[in-house]
C-alpha cells in the first residue's frame, strides 16, 4: 500500500484498490466507462484506475508511452498486470493477444481510402464509419496519419 501520487489522503493497493483515509475509511467503488475501462471519483474528479495504480506503483508515465494491461483485461488493475510501453508496442501486443484485430485481415486498400474518403468528405463521425466496417476508431486514426501502409492489403 502506498499513498496516491498527487491526491493526499487516499491509499493505493497492489491489487487495484483504492482507500479514503479520511473520516470515512472505505474504498472507493469503481465504475465501468464506454471504453471499458474502470474509473474512480477521487476529490470530485474522474480518474483511470489503471493510470491512477501504474503512477503510484511504476513511477511516472514517461512521454509518449501508455500503460498496458499485460494480460489483455482491462478489468485486471492489479499493479504486476501493469507496465508502460508506447502506443505502437500497445497496438501490437493487443494484435497479438486477439485484443484487436490486424485490419490487413479485413480491409482492402480500397476499403481504406473509402473509410478515409468518408470521413474526410462526409459528416459521418469516425464512430460511425468504423461501425460500418466493424473495426475500431483506432483504424481510422491509423488511416488518417497515413501510418496505414502496412495495415492494409494492397
Amino acid at each position: 500500500m502506498v499513498e496516491i501520487v498527487n491526491y493526499k489522503g487516499y491509499d493505493v493497493y497492489s491489487d487495484g484498490r483504492i482507500k479514503s483515509n479520511g473520516i470515512r475509511k472505505v474504498f472507493l467503488s469503481p465504475y465501468k466507462t464506454n471504453r471499458g475501462y474502470l474509473s474512480v471519483k477521487i476529490n470530485e474528479v474522474s480518474a483511470s484506475l489503471h493510470s491512477v495504480i501504474a503512477k503510484s506503483f511504476l513511477g511516472e508515465r514517461p512521454e509518449g508511452y501508455t500503460v498496458n494491461h499485460k494480460d489483455g483485461d482491462k478489468l485486471n488493475n492489479c499493479s504486476s498486470n501493469l507496465e508502460y510501453m508506447s502506443r505502437k508496442d500497445n497496438y501490437l501486443h493487443a494484435l497479438k493477444s486477439g485484443l484487436k484485430r490486424n485490419i490487413s485481415n479485413y480491409l482492402t486498400a480500397d476499403e481504406a481510402s473509402d473509410m478515409v474518403e468518408f470521413y474526410c468528405n462526409t459528416d459521418y463521425t469516425m464512430k460511425e464509419i468504423c461501425s460500418w466496417f466493424n473495426l475500431d476508431r483506432v483504424v481510422l486514426s491509423y488511416l488518417l496519419h497515413d501510418k496505414h501502409k502496412y495495415l492494409y492489403k494492397n
